[in-house]
Formats: structure tokens, C-alpha cells, sequence
């Protein structure tokens, strides 16, 4: 007996099974997926006349002629996309979603396993000799934003809405270590409550309406952000303490102020609108990085070494130098190992402060050395 009717047509389970392969991929990889596979239907357009079968069906099992044919047709698929000027690592990523999208589009694997000879040779020597160094950003600290304040101070607009927007924003991405589109989205169109920050997701103040107070007498405001990255298990907002600081370049007081100018032009906030908003529309992370390399060009530093990561660089920076443990930053800064150790920038005050054994006479050195192998026993 069938617990609920049973489908009507396999078509039905085709839909079904379908769909659950798409919604085990994120939005943004699709995108990419999508993207890749258009370029594969524009590189088959153009050389139809050429080469007009790309992909053939294998004829029996251990089809190495078909194999050697569908593997030649991704080596051209991948000197095209190099050709047009994309990425070599654009180019790796697209050829690996075209091979592994066609074949669950068409149930069989495109080529032999162990039987590869040309395409993982001809990725490697496009690596070799395109791969360019991903320049790396600099972080965005506390620092940079007190004296951006009192750039806007000396001209008399700390108090203007945009500023007001721009410190909020800076600040909170700082301290929350956060990846620019945790806090906007890409589009405005694209604006998600339940992934982006929302005017509801801060909490002022507790739900009797007195301030947020740790065990240690240490006043704060809450916020809550949705762990934007590949992978997560995350299916709703984490929330992030921020405690109260200088009252400059801390998120703690400039959301406040924010959101007090905010509440003032505008009237009541609904608990959906979007957290960063000026004249009604919506900050998207286009804004963000804008916002930043304009602040970064008024302080007489080079834009080109700064991006929206920088925030989250900066932020991490600061908690590094601040004494923050180890696994605590990494946790606040919702990493799944310690990649953070390569994205932080070492500080002039860190190189200039070397372990004391540097500057230590040799026979004190070999005395340590001697201390070190020793063991805890001994």
C-alpha cells in the first residue's frame, strides 16, 4: 500500500531529482555553472563547421577512442576561453563545471578515468605560464577610520547622513569580520532578509529595554549576520557583540548614531529594511567597495591595494593585535582553519619587536637551544 499516491509518469521523479541537484549548489555557484556552460555553447557555435560532434556517447565500456576525442574537445574549449582573455584559473574552473555539467546532463562520463594524457598537462602549462599572482589587499584598521573622521571633522561633515552611513558601515564590518555581501547584496533587487542585515537584526537593548551588559560590566549591542561562504552547514544569522569603544571608530557607537539620523529623517524603521540604506536605497556591495577607495584616496593611500575584503583583513588585524587568542579570532571570524594566519598583515610594531633570543648572545642562544630539545621530564 503507497503511504501517499505514487507519482504519475517518471518525468515527475526526473523533475524532482533535478531539482534537488540544483538546490544542493549555492546561488553563486550556479551563476558560475550557468556562465560556464554558455561559454561552452558560444565556443560550439563558432567552431561547428570545424569540429561540428564535440562530445561523443561512448560505444562499449573502456571507449578509448571516445575518450581521447571528448578529452581534445575540452583542450580546445579551454585554449579558446584563454584566447578571448579570461583567467587561467577562470579557465580551470569553467573547464572542470563543463565536464562535470555535461556529464549529468547526458548520464555518462566524458572521458576515462587514468586515461587523461593532454587536458590535466595542458591546465598545468597554462598555469605555468599565465598564472597571475592575486595581488593581495590591505586591511582597512581602526586607525584609517579615525583619521578618516577627522578628515570629515575638519571639514564640518561628521554629521552628514553619507558619513554617518560610511563610518556605520566600515566600523561594523571591521568588527564583525565580515565578507561585504553578509552585510548588502550585489543588487538591490537581490536583497534577502534572511541573508542580509536588517534594521531587526541589531539589538540595542535587551527586551525589558536596559542596555546589553556582559558578566564583566562591559556594555554592548548585538548584531546578527548569515555566514556568507562555500560549504557552510549555517541556515540562519549567527549573532556578533560588539562592545562599546572610543565612541570614534567603534561599530557600537556608530550604528547608534546611524541609525538615530536614520530613525529621525524617516520615521519608524521596519524591522525588514535593509540595515544600510541613504535617500531610501539600498547599499549594495558596489556602494561598499566605492565608499572604501574613496576613503582610502582622501586618507593619500593607493585605492589599488584596498577592496571590500580589506574591512574584514583590517578587522581581523586589529583583533590580532589586540591579544585576541588564536582560536577566538578564528571563530569570530567564522573561518574553518586558520587561513586567517595568511590573510592578516603583520604590523610595523610586531617587525620591530622580535623574540628576545634574536638579540641574545650566541652561548645564551645555544642554551636555549640546548632548553628546547629537552624533554618536559628531563
Amino acid at each position: 500500500m503507497w503511504a501517499k499516491a505514487p507519482p504519475q509518469s517518471v518525468s515527475v521523479l526526473e523533475e524532482l531529482a533535478h531539482n534537488f541537484i540544483q538546490n544542493a549548489s549555492a546561488e553563486g555557484s550556479k551563476r558560475v555553472e550557468r556562465s560556464a556552460m554558455n561559454s561552452f555553447k558560444a565556443f560550439a557555435h563558432e567552431f561547428y563547421k570545424q569540429r561540428p560532434v564535440l562530445i561523443n556517447r561512448p560505444r562499449f565500456y573502456g571507449d578509448m577512442e571516445t575518450s581521447a576525442h571528448n578529452e581534445i574537445s575540452l583542450c580546445l574549449f579551454a585554449c579558446y576561453m584563454t584566447n578571448i582573455g579570461l583567467q587561467t584559473s577562470t579557465v580551470c574552473t569553467y573547464t572542470s563545471l563543463v565536464r562535470t555539467g555535461l556529464q549529468r546532463e547526458y548520464g555518462f562520463p566524458l572521458t576515462l578515468s587514468g586515461w587523461e594524457f593532454r587536458l590535466p598537462r595542458l591546465l598545468k602549462g597554462m598555469k605555468k605560464q599565465f598564472a597571475r599572482i592575486r595581488k593581495k589587499r590591505l586591511g582597512f584598521r581602526a586607525k584609517h577610520q579615525r583619521l578618516l573622521h577627522d578628515y570629515f571633522r575638519s571639514r564640518g561633515t561628521e554629521h552628514t547622513p553619507k558619513v554617518l552611513l560610511i563610518h556605520a558601515l566600515f566600523a561594523t564590518g571591521r568588527q564583525c569580520l565580515a565578507r561585504s555581501i553578509e552585510m548588502c547584496p550585489n543588487k538591490a533587487a537581490d536583497m534577502d532578509p534572511a541573508k542580509h542585515m536588517t534594521v531587526g537584526d541589531v539589538d540595542l537593548a535587551s527586551a525589558d529595554g536596559n542596555p546589553l551588559v556582559s558578566e564583566d560590566g562591559i556594555e554592548y549591542i548585538q548584531v546578527w549576520l548569515f555566514p556568507a561562504k562555500k560549504g557552510t552547514s549555517a541556515n540562519e544569522k549567527v549573532p556578533v557583540p560588539l562592545p562599546k569603544g572610543d565612541g570614534i571608530a567603534d561599530a557600537f557607537s556608530c550604528l547608534k548614531r546611524y541609525l538615530r539620523d536614520r530613525t529621525a529623517r524617516e520615521g519608524t524603521l521596519k524591522a525588514d529594511a535593509p540595515l544600510f540604506a541613504l535617500n531610501g536605497a539600498t547599499v549594495r556591495t558596489g556602494h561598499i567597495l566605492k565608499l572604501l577607495k574613496d576613503a582610502i584616496r582622501v586618507l593619500g593611500l593607493d585605492p589599488a591595494e584596498f577592496g571590500t575584503h580589506s574591512l574584514r583583513i583590517g578587522g581581523g588585524t586589529d583583533h590580532f593585535v589586540g591579544g585576541t587568542p588564536p582560536l577566538e579570532l578564528q571563530i569570530a571570524g567564522r573561518w574553518d582553519s586558520d587561513i586567517w594566519q595568511a590573510i592578516l598583515k603583520p604590523t610595523h610594531t610586531h617587525s620591530l619587536t622580535p623574540s628576545p633570543i634574536v638579540h641574545a648572545a650566541p652561548s645564551a642562544r645555544r642554551s636555549h637551544a640546548r632548553r628546547s630539545q629537552s624533554t618536559p621530564f628531563s
